[in-house]
């Protein structure tokens, strides 16, 4: 049986949507990126009714704080001009979020009698199918290997319990992300893999780890190489 692990345990989804996992926070990052540097004022006109002042002053200290933007004074003529400024971090954020929009336009289906969403409504979609550790780890895994069973899973996955795998194989199934099949073989046994759409959302988790890799794992391992995905693979 082959097993497969994530080296480092973890692939940047937890970070990733800590940061930006909500309308106000992505809504809040986008806007910054698009004007690079922005005084408060700026930023207010640019956000216009999606954030109100208290949670646009949350997030800018959240995000000053996380390095995604800078908070830099000018002075001038006797008086001083605050702008926030774009990081680097902030900007290579840009390929995932891209990436999870064109997800939710080619893959989500309205539900019948489902409300209008709102213009970040991608973000919650993607959160929901991605934003658990365990979720990601299925598709990694799947990707890799293509085709595994429960056990194969289970074994693979360091820390998730029988019942956690079970629910959450059951969330991508039901979500047109992973197929589940019965194979008559020499015994009777059921495979996983992923559907085209999940293909589609590994995409999604490629770039997300790309992201990682340059901003959170290579802070904490100064010393490793990020240039690409690590995985131990062991027979």
């Amino acid at each position: 049986m082959v097993r497969v692990f994530i080296q480092n345990k973890k692939c940047g989804i937890e970070e990733f949507f800590k940061l930006v996992g909500t309308d106000s926070k992505v809504a809040t990052v986008m806007a910054c990126c698009k004007g690079r540097s922005l005084t408060l004022p700026e930023l207010r006109d640019t956000l216009g009714d999606e954030v109100d002042d208290n949670a646009l002053a949350k997030r800018l200290m959240e995000f000053t704080r996380a390095g995604v933007i800078d908070r830099v004074s000018f002075s001038g003529g006797g008086t001083a001009e605050t702008h926030y400024r774009v990081t680097q971090k902030s900007v290579d954020m840009l390929p995932a979020l891209n990436a999870m929009q064109r997800f939710y336009e080619t893959c989500h289906t309205p539900e019948p009698g489902e409300e209008e969403s709102g213009p970040y409504a991608w973000m919650e979609y993607v959160r929901q199918l991605l934003g658990s550790k365990w979720n990601a780890r299925i598709i990694w895994l799947l990707f890799v290997l293509r085709r595994m069973r429960f056990g194969e899973l289970k074994d693979s996955i360091e820390g998730v319990s029988f019942k956690m795998l079970t629910q959450q194989l059951k969330l991508l199934e039901n979500a047109g992300v992973v197929r589940r099949e019965e194979i008559d073989d020499v015994v009777l046994h059921t495979e996983y893999s992923l559907t085209r759409k999940g293909e589609d959302l590994y995409g999604v988790l490629l770039e997300i780890s790309l992201w990682d890799g340059k901003h959170v794992r290579a802070k904490l391992n100064p010393d490793e190489k990020n240039d690409r995905i690590h995985f131990d693979l062991s027979l």
